[in-house]
């Protein structure tokens, strides 16, 4: 991707003065754009604009793939020349970055399948691409860990089962790698069906049901356990919970003590056979998954129609008893979000069972949309409802004390964020692949475009908001500031 000197010029041309070196662009104080299209893109190419932030720097391509040379820039997000690199790999696309201890390396894959190392970002000019070695040849999917890029072969079987040992569950084997381009991906296990990061560690369980405690850098592993069903850790703890694997219809259920090895049984899952999507239904594939509160405190099982099978105390492994014929919904900050039925009527409460207090929070009649929660303070919980199938919602917010709700944000989309100020920016969709990017302030009820009809979009609070123009007159990656208040 090559910019022309006069495009460069058109880019930072607020921000430099008469025969004068390029300077910051920091802060802005209105819309840049910092670099025109890549090369051969056009609005009927079909190719769609990408970009990513890494770290102070932008990473900006076509994607996902390209029949001739994969190009991509990289720029300051302050400002100063793009760096264009065009690396020697017909048919590559870029797969993603990771993060190791002091730099960023950029990854690649082509359309057969083949992995790459394609680039160290913190250092100036192209680097040569170097094929991930250890990795097995076919697909693979891609997931980012803390300094590590972890490849997994495909799931087979294909099923919608997950999570769980012995129930013919999609296995996979694990990879890891680190960025260097002289060392070989690591194997970190095969026939896997769950893993958990715990630290700079996983837990990773086999379909055989043994949970091994790995290291992602080296591969090798410590035994945890054998006869393993499902496991879950305990935040800020060295604890897990696991189900033991016996006869699937009924099976116990303990509270694992990792540095003394003691367990202590906690529950029975009665409902084995129905745990883990084993009915096909989207809606209850929680069934037999336990849910902890952040703070690690207590952790509470998934039973049929998601009622609250078991709630525990991680410390002791006490029983708790949740409110009667309660539903689990996920938690509400460091509580658990109850669905609760009272004449016909949908009723979220948000329960502590540290206290066993009990707050209401949305009533509705069954069968609309649900609520999501947007944020949460001690006396009130800003939640999201969606009009419809729609991608549009209404911000509102209730008093705990009171039940009064009130209108926030009266239409919302994607990325809705509250400023420091009080506002709320968010992108509203202006069709199916575009946003207006804008903000609300709540005390004059009035919105302020920032841009119109962009594509992707990341914001900055430090910053502004980078995005996408692939529709308006100079196409390109652009910058813009928060409007002032």
């Amino acid at each position: 991707m090559r910019v022309p000197a006069a495009l460069l010029a058109l880019a930072f041309a607020a921000c430099l003065a008469e025969d004068a070196e390029p300077v910051a662009t920091c802060p802005l104080d209105q819309p840049v754009r910092l670099a025109g299209p890549p090369s051969g893109w056009t609005r009927e190419s079909g190719d769609r604009l990408y970009f990513q932030r890494v770290g102070e720097q932008l990473l900006y391509a076509k994607g996902p793939y390209d029949d001739h040379k994969l190009e991509y820039s990289l720029l300051d997000r302050c400002g100063g020349e793009p760096e264009h690199h065009a690396p020697d790999l017909p048919g590559v696309g870029l797969r993603g970055v990771i993060r190791t201890a002091d730099h960023f390396v950029l990854y690649a894959d082509d359309q057969a399948g083949r992995q790459f190392v394609l680039d160290r970002l913190d250092v100036p000019g192209l680097d040569e691409p170097h094929p991930v070695l250890g990795l097995p040849a076919g697909k693979l999917t891609t997931s980012r860990g803390q300094g590590a890029i972890y490849y997994l072969t495909e799931h087979q079987p294909r099923s919608t089962l997950v999570n769980a040992a012995g129930i013919g569950a999609p296995a996979y084997s694990m990879y890891a790698h680190h960025g260097d381009p002289a060392a070989a991906a690591v194997l970190l296990g095969e026939q896997v069906v769950r893993f958990a990061a715990d630290d700079d560690r996983l837990l990773i369980l086999h379909d055989d049901g043994t949970l091994r405690d790995v290291d992602v850098r080296t591969g090798e592993s410590e035994l945890v356990l054998t006869g393993v069903r499902h496991f879950v850790t305990v935040p800020a703890s060295r604890r897990l919970i696991w189900q033991q694997l016996g006869d699937d219809l009924v099976e116990p259920v303990f509270l694992r003590d990792r540095d003394t090895g003691d367990d202590l049984q906690i529950a029975v899952n009665d409902f084995t056979a129905a745990s883990w999507n084993r009915l096909g239904d989207p809606a209850t594939a929680s069934i037999g998954h336990w849910l902890t509160t952040p703070d690690g405190t207590h952790a509470a099982l998934y039973g049929p129609e998601l009622r609250v099978a078991a709630v525990v105390r991680t410390d002791t492994g006490a029983a708790v008893v949740p409110p009667a014929g309660a539903r689990l919904r996920g938690l509400v900050r460091d509580d658990f979000n109850l669905a609760l039925v009272d004449d016909d009527e949908l009723v979220l409460a948000r329960w502590d069972p540290r206290t066993d207090l009990l707050r209401e929070w949305y009533r509705a009649a069954p069968g609309g949309s649900q609520p999501n929660v947007f944020a949460v303070r001690d006396d009130s919980i800003d939640y999201l409802l969606f009009d419809g199938q729609s991608s549009d919602a209404t911000l509102w917010r209730v008093d705990l004390a009171t039940g009064e709700t009130t209108v926030r944000v009266p239409r919302v989309g994607f990325s809705t964020v509250r400023l420091a100020d009080g506002r709320y920016f968010t992108g509203i969709p202006s069709s199916i692949y575009t946003f207006d990017l804008v903000v609300f302030d709540p005390d004059t009820e009035l919105y302020t475009t920032i841009a119109a009809d962009v594509g992707y979009f990341e914001l900055d609070l430090d910053f502004g908001v980078f995005y996408l123009d692939e529709r308006g007159p100079q196409p390109g990656l652009w910058a813009a500031p928060i409007p002032p208040r």
